[in-house]
């Protein structure tokens, strides 16, 4: 019973020092820090493959960004991509 109470000890300092350190806004920082460094990795990468002939590894990229791309901007991007609206097309078909 005493571990047991000073593992509950133990877990709420560390959730009070999160929250007085002002953790819920550094660790949204290292998110959207981590997205804003995924997506110009992903956009190279995505040229490399279509540049040296690899077309799978350039759609799973495209396709990866379109996934985690907000819902507002995905339909004026596959709009713009012939490729994809046609793929789309012919999947419904």
């Amino acid at each position: 019973m005493r571990q047991l109470r000073y593992v509950y000890h133990v877990v709420m300092d560390a959730f009070y020092t999160f929250l007085a350190d002002d953790g819920w806004a550094i660790a949204s920082h290292i998110a959207l820090s981590t997205l804003m460094a995924l997506f110009p990795f992903l956009i190279v990468l995505t040229s490399l493959a279509g540049f040296f002939g690899s077309k799978e590894l350039a759609d799973q990229a495209a396709g990866l960004l379109l996934q985690v791309w907000p819902q507002a901007g995905r339909g004026r991007a596959v709009r713009r991509n012939p490729r994809r609206a046609d793929r789309r097309r012919a999947a419904t078909s």
